[in-house]
């Protein structure tokens, strides 16, 4: 049996039985590929990025405001009732989201209101005021989306979840997908669409609070500095014959037993699960994130750069499998054949 075939059987194992979620099995393995080669493997660190503070994510918007007068001589508009709530004290302390909505219900009342009114400064100080909330409104789906408290959320370092992720803490890939028609539809100038999609905004939000970027980026972020630590082991490891004349002797014979034991049914079955869940998940992430990305500031996009090099841990696992093909081929050994 090939290491290939080894790996394609811990799929099929792991289809049926699923994992051992223990979050000590990338470490587990590299301790004992180090006693078994007598090796030290370099310090792993596994850091997993921590999310933007909100501080630094937050963007301002300038916007023309109306005066007493102007907005008491709007009374005969719907306006006039949407721009009442965002100036009484539940809209003066509303979080980003409900300000999104607001801003949503204004550009949507707001052309049959200007409609309504003569030629004046009303109506030139009206059109102004809309015209500065359409420009805006690509920072406000950012201040209430992206820099909010429930993507901060999302995003956290739990540090590990029972089961996961065989079992998820939440399922969001359809709360990630709604808010990001909503995100489109907005660009769009569509408003009125808009406007019907945001209702359930909070709802969408509040979901994803509880999702699980956060779990998977550490997940990622433990195997990608195990398999770094482990693959210098092995390239040193290759730099001297573990065995002579293909003749695997009692060190390859252990060897063989972890790479087979600790690293097919368990380093790499789980792999195989953060690969699935990651499939299901990232497409989401990255249609949201990509509808918003010309508002990203630079904190977001240096996390963002260091999150994805995270997720690619599987290139490091594919080029230890490599590695180890390498030492087997050394002593006529094979993956999942006894030793």
């Amino acid at each position: 049996m090939t290491l290939t075939q080894g790996i394609a059987l811990a799929f099929c194992l792991t289809c049926l039985s699923g994992c051992k979620p223990a979050e000590s099995d990338y470490q587990s393995y590299l301790e004992r590929l180090q006693n078994v080669l007598d090796i030290k493997a370099p310090l792993a660190q596994s850091q997993s990025p921590q999310f933007p503070a909100k501080r630094s994510l937050k963007q301002t918007t300038q916007a023309s405001k109306l005066s007493i007068r102007e907005f008491l001589s709007l009374r005969q508009c719907k306006l006039h009732v949407t721009i009442a709530h965002r100036n009484s004290l539940i809209g003066k302390v509303a979080n980003d989201s409900q300000l999104l909505v607001n801003d949503l219900e204004i550009l949507l009342h707001g052309p049959a209101c200007l409609n309504t009114l003569e030629p004046s400064p009303l109506k030139q100080k009206l059109a102004e005021f809309l015209k500065q909330k359409e420009q805006a409104i690509n920072t406000s789906l950012w201040n209430a989306i992206i820099a909010d408290d429930e993507f901060q959320q999302f995003w956290r370092n739990t540090g590990k979840h029972q089961n996961y992720p065989k079992q998820l803490p939440a399922e969001t890939v359809n709360d990630l997908l709604n808010v990001t028609q909503l995100i489109e539809t907005i660009i769009k100038r569509d408003y009125e669409t808009a406007f019907k999609l945001s209702i359930r905004l909070e709802q969408y939000l509040g979901n994803i609070r509880f999702g699980d970027g956060g779990l998977l980026v550490y997940e990622y972020s433990q195997l990608l500095e195990s398999m770094v630590a482990a693959n210098q082991l092995l390239e040193t490891a290759l730099k001297q014959p573990l065995c002579l004349n293909k003749a695997p002797n009692i060190k390859a014979k252990y060897f063989h037993n972890v790479v087979n034991k600790f690293f097919i049914n368990q380093v790499q079955s789980r792999s195989v699960l953060l690969e699935q869940r990651k499939r299901q998940l990232l497409p989401a992430i990255v249609a949201l994130e990509s509808s918003l990305i010309g508002q990203a500031p630079k904190s977001f996009l240096d996390w963002q750069k260091l999150r994805d090099k995270k997720l690619n841990a599987n290139l490091e696992l594919t080029k230890h499998a490599q590695l180890i093909q390498k030492l087997f081929a050394q002593c006529g050994l094979n993956a999942g054949a006894p030793a």
